[in-house]
């Protein structure tokens, strides 16, 4: 009876040990284990196609569309983005190909329009919830939230850029 106890009780142990995390990095706080099981992550390795993804879903869920080229806006036919696409993306991924013009420019407005901001996103990068992110106007100030509010993206040059508008 008393093994049955001691093999019981080491059972159990195994069990809460596997569940709860011990003294170090938890998988919240470890980014290797976000990158393994980041659905934007899964999505890109998935595809690798050189495109730009915009999801309606935060973690790149409900897709919205994909483009390999330019889309002036987003709210019109033709495109990787059109209807009612304009002001939904709610997360975004750049599936681009490191030659050229590799970085997707998104902007508030349709047009390629910056005025209201713009962002940019580098190659092989990806952003779960454009929630806590505003746009960089020209000058350099912060335009309006990014959540549901891209209306149109291009590819760009690095130089096309500045530091502050980089994202992801």
């Amino acid at each position: 009876m008393g093994k049955l106890r001691i093999t019981t009780a080491i059972m159990g142990l195994t069990a809460f040990m596997t569940v709860v995390p011990t003294a170090g990095a938890t998988w919240a706080e470890s980014g290797a284990a976000q990158a393994r099981i980041s659905p934007c992550n899964q999505y890109k390795g998935a595809h690798a196609d050189g495109k730009f993804y915009a999801f309606a879903s935060v973690d790149c869920g409900g897709y919205l569309g994909g483009d390999e080229g330019n889309d002036s806006d987003w709210g019109q036919s033709g495109g990787g983005f059109s209807g009612g696409d304009t002001d939904k993306a709610l997360s975004i991924l750049n599936d681009g190909i490191d030659v050229g013009l590799h970085i997707v420019a998104v902007y508030d407005y349709t047009a390629y329009t910056s005025a209201q901001g713009y962002r940019c996103l580098d190659v092989g990068d990806w952003v779960p919830d454009l929630r806590p992110y505003s746009f960089v106007k020209p000058n350099g100030s912060l335009g309006v939230n990014m959540a549901r509010q891209i209306s149109s993206h291009r590819w760009v040059a690095r130089s096309a850029c500045t530091d502050a508008s980089m994202i992801g």
